[in-house]
């Protein structure tokens, strides 16, 4: 009747941060192959740990089955309804320091003996689920699916949050529910559905209501329709900053999204094509020296992507092309590329009697048409070029550009044992 699981996942990464140049770039030597110093006094730490454990109660009739195959048969529930509880702590932290910060790098938020920006908060999350997956026996040891899975939930997170000296606790408490098909009864219609509304706290009177509708082709591939409207508070930093030179506290807008389109898959040759509409208004943006805010203007936006995965003997070529159509003016279309894509060149294989999933790579990424946007580390945040050059008119002569990335990776995995 009972299944409990526990999960655990942790991040830590540090990395070194332009802190400003180390002398005029606009001197001359610079203006040839030479790159210009920066200062190096700069240092980002981000670090994640979350914790989940969940109980399972089940209820349904008693069924035959093997635990293995080289084992007896034992009788076990299967299960019908499933009440649950999960309990999750999370935590993570945002540090940025520079111990010798350069005035005209940092401008209002320099300070002299430091610049530094702290966020970090631990979230306390509480989460009830109803289960119903309709199931019919056939004999002792054998059972039908149903086409039918429907869930309930409602949770109550609690956040404390401290930025830099500020301390702010913040609650959600959210109802949501699903019933979609279910893909072991084989049919061939496909669907599910989704509502998420938050009844109190930061989040209030946010909703979330997403679906799709579907048919598999077989062997021709799988059809989707999708449709979803989300009504979605701004990020609290976009709303509450506090540092020691400077503050905001202002009340935003919430984001309205509104996403239509289909999706073409065929898992058989490798192929997936979709296409989504998208209607955006209230986008928050960042930019440089802390004056979030969101747009006023609606965007709407077309979003067409194609991919395809090829594979010989354990060699794979994957492809996927976005091509983004948006408004001259906007958010989307300074911080969006018109054309990105992705291709992947890989070798994959079991070795060491397929105890051992390895592959090995390269990832190429392509942006096109597109300034890049600006970075702000001491922030953590991205911001479009024209904000920037509000803030700096001389950026409007030296605009970002983006050029292909080329990573290289090692993926493995060692196989699950019984003893």
């Amino acid at each position: 009747h009972w299944n409990v699981d526990a999960d655990m996942v942790f991040n830590s990464v540090k990395n070194q941060e332009n802190g400003g140049v180390a002398a005029d770039p606009f001197d001359s030597v610079y203006f040839k192959k030479t790159q210009v110093p920066v200062r190096d006094t700069a240092l980002n730490k981000y670090m994640q740990l979350d914790f989940s454990v969940a109980a399972t109660y089940s209820i349904g009739p008693k069924i035959y089955e093997r635990a293995h195959i080289d084992t007896d048969r034992v009788q076990t529930i299967l299960a019908v309804f499933n009440v649950g509880y999960r309990f999750d702590i999370e935590r993570s932290t945002y540090s940025y320091r520079d111990y010798d910060p350069d005035t005209n790098y940092y401008h209002q938020f320099y300070t002299p003996d430091s610049v530094y920006n702290n966020l970090a908060y631990t979230k306390v999350g509480n989460a009830f689920r109803l289960e119903y997956r309709p199931r019919k026996l056939t004999s002792d040891s054998t059972f039908e699916e149903k086409d039918f899975i429907a869930y309930a939930e409602t949770g109550f997170d609690y956040y404390l949050l401290k930025q830099n000296r500020h301390n702010n606790n913040l609650a959600d408490w959210y109802v949501s529910g699903t019933v979609r098909n279910n893909y072991s009864s084989r049919q061939k219609i496909i669907y599910n559905a989704t509502a998420k509304y938050y009844l109190y706290g930061y989040n209030q009177n946010d909703l979330l209501v997403d679906g799709k509708v579907g048919y598999d082709l077989g062997k021709f591939g799988i059809i989707t329709g999708n449709a979803s409207y989300q009504l979605k508070e701004a990020p609290y930093i976009y709303e509450d900053y506090y540092s020691v030179s400077d503050s905001i506290s202002r009340k935003q807008p919430k984001m309205k999204t509104l996403d239509l389109g289909g999706k073409y898959d065929n898992p058989v040759y490798g192929i997936t094509a979709d296409l989504n509409y998208y209607v955006v208004d209230h986008i928050p943006v960042f930019p440089g020296l802390i004056n979030p805010y969101v747009t006023n203007g609606v965007e709407n936006v077309f979003v067409a992507h194609f991919g395809n995965k090829n594979g010989i003997k354990g060699f794979h070529l994957d492809n996927d092309i976005w091509f983004t159509e948006a408004p001259n003016t906007g958010d989307i279309k300074s911080t969006y590329p018109m054309l990105y894509t992705k291709h992947s060149i890989y070798y994959e294989n079991r070795v060491f009697h397929h105890l051992l999933w390895l592959d090995v790579g390269f990832d190429l990424r392509i942006r096109y048409t597109n300034n890049a946007p600006y970075y702000d580390p001491l922030l953590g945040a991205f911001y479009p070029q024209a904000d920037a050059v509000q803030q700096y008119p001389d950026l409007a002569s030296y605009p970002m550009k983006s050029y292909p990335v080329l990573d290289f990776f090692i993926n493995a995995k060692i196989k699950t044992v019984r003893i």
